[in-house]
């Protein structure tokens, strides 16, 4: 497999077969090359085995304890793309490449994308397409468990039956159940470059099967716009750390404002239930007052740190003396997650 397009008509001429090969896309970013991460990998109850078969084209296998997943990585510059093929069991498959990656974080991250970069991209496939329908999606909400004294997240799975997309009703079904798109499947109708996907927040693209020359296009449509979504995106997380120059100290934080008017109870309660509840996290309450919320968070996978602040209609992350691009992108993740109607300022 010498390079990146063979690759791609392989795995084309492989999904294009009568029985079908459902195929997992992640971007990932990474910090070590891939002979570097294979050897560091014995450290974390992982191990990756690979035949580097072109100049960027690595055949991998990923194995996490007793399982494992077979697949085809594509190397980059800053990014890879990683192709799990398996036919077996495509919801194991993803489940397991899922671990395998959350666990060598930070030496390797998936990416994430925003529920309005999804709509935006759907948005394109709709203007360009004899017809684009949904076929389920995937929500993200909350409820409060008065046993725990919590908000706990909850997820449930609407069936659209192939209706046809419509941004506004989708945007408007959300907000009125309070809810958050997580993950859309959807049929994307051109003759012989139709293709079957589903494109997931978490930053995992699904093809199920499609046209002659449908993952062709699924690559062009859907993966590399999102490889240049995720390419601007780390360009604004990074370099945010707290710099101190003689008494001079300069901070750059993120912030997110709201039109409408946030309170301690749901809004901040709800913040600091969810990145409480994560175990990549230590958080400390500062205070809840006025401010609403003031929080210190701390990344333990790589040691990141930020102060989190909550006023009536903006939300305030500060870096402090460290935090990479990889940790402050999940950090963002969790934010949009309860808030995907704050409008990032930078």
């Amino acid at each position: 497999m010498p390079d990146s397009s063979q690759l791609l008509f392989y795995l084309n001429e492989l999904t294009s077969r009568s029985e079908g090969h459902p195929i997992e896309t992640f971007i990932l970013v990474h910090k070590e090359s891939v002979e570097e991460l294979a050897d560091h990998l014995s450290e974390l109850e992982r191990n990756l085995l690979y035949e580097k078969t072109g100049p960027t084209i690595y055949k991998v296998d990923l194995r996490l304890r007793k399982r494992s997943v077979q697949g085809w990585l594509d190397t980059r510059d800053d990014i890879w793309i990683l192709h799990i093929v398996e036919p077996r069991s495509p919801s194991a498959a993803e489940s397991i490449a899922d671990d395998w990656i959350a666990g060598v974080f930070p030496i390797l991250s998936s990416t994430r994308v925003t529920y309005p970069q999804i709509l935006d991209l759907l948005d394109d496939l709709a203007h360009v397409g004899r017809s684009l329908r949904i076929q389920d999606y995937v929500s993200r909400s909350f409820r409060w468990s008065a046993g725990r004294e919590r908000w706990l997240r909850q997820t449930t799975k609407r069936w659209l039956k192939g209706a046809p997309y419509d941004r506004r009703t989708m945007e408007r079904n959300a907000e009125s159940s309070k809810e958050l798109i997580d993950a859309i499947h959807f049929y994307y109708d051109a003759g012989e470059e139709s293709f079957e996907a589903k494109i997931s927040r978490r930053g995992r693209f699904t093809y199920y099967r499609g046209g002659k020359n449908g993952f062709l296009n699924f690559r062009r449509l859907v993966v590399e716009p999102m490889i240049s979504a995720v390419t601007q995106a780390r360009e604004i997380y990074s370099n945010r750390e707290k710099h101190v120059e003689r008494e001079y100290v300069t901070v750059k934080p993120i912030e997110y404002r709201f039109s409408r008017s946030l309170h301690p109870d749901p809004d901040f309660r709800k913040i600091s239930d969810v990145l409480g509840a994560q175990s990549e996290y230590t958080m400390s309450l500062v205070h809840s007052g006025n401010p609403y919320l003031a929080l210190r968070l701390i990344d333990r996978d790589d040691g990141s740190s930020y102060d989190v602040y909550g006023f009536e209609k903006r939300l305030l992350v500060v870096p402090l003396d460290r935090a990479t691009s990889d940790s402050l992108a999940r950090l963002d993740g969790y934010i949009n997650e309860v808030f995907p109607d704050g409008a990032v300022s930078l």
